[in-house]
């Protein structure tokens, strides 16, 4: 009796009592069941046909555990760079998907190419989606009053009309 009312007795009891109801629980299962990797036949006949196919002959039993082994390590950080989010807003990511997806469905998105009316009524109804927004340049044209003397404002007024007028114009070497 007096052995129950030990406190660490009691601690031990009810944290054994925990346990075993959290590893009976069907949380404790679906928990293990997500972390479990599992390498069956189907996987280790992938793993040894892709390198077959790479090296042109049969892996040996140590590069066989060694591919196995980076699967599960593949497996290991997919999984956690997934439970990040690190698939989220990635544009690497969403290209890649999209080539999966265009590689597995092929011409499928191809066979369902909308008329050219209605292609017209889309571009008229969206002109914002269709717009090059309004661009400046400029080219910076130096008259080195050095080298042109009194003339550099008339040189320069010339190459202005010519410029207005849509000729060409050349100026001096920038100095710097």
């Amino acid at each position: 009796m007096r052995v129950l009312k030990d406190p660490l007795v009691l601690f031990i009891a009810i944290g054994a009592a925990i346990f075993a109801a959290y590893s009976f629980s069907p949380s404790a299962a679906k928990f293990e069941a997500e972390r479990r990797i599992a390498i069956d036949a189907p996987t280790q006949e992938w793993l040894y046909g892709n390198f077959t196919k790479q090296f042109r002959r049969e892996p040996t039993r140590l590069e066989m555990a060694a591919l196995i082994q980076s699967h599960i390590d593949q497996e290991i950080k997919y999984r956690e760079a997934l439970a990040m989010g690190l698939d989220e807003e990635d544009s690497i990511v969403r290209r890649r998907m999209m080539q999966k997806f265009d590689f597995l469905f092929g011409d499928a998105a191809a066979e369902s190419v909308p008329e050219d009316d209605a292609l017209k009524d889309w571009y008229e109804a969206n002109p914002d989606e269709f717009s090059v927004p309004a661009t400046l340049s400029f080219k910076h044209i130096w008259f080195s009053p050095d080298s042109r003397g009194s003339d550099v404002e008339a040189d320069a007024a010339a190459a202005l009309a010519a410029l207005r007028a849509g000729e060409p114009a050349r100026g001096d070497p920038f100095p710097f």
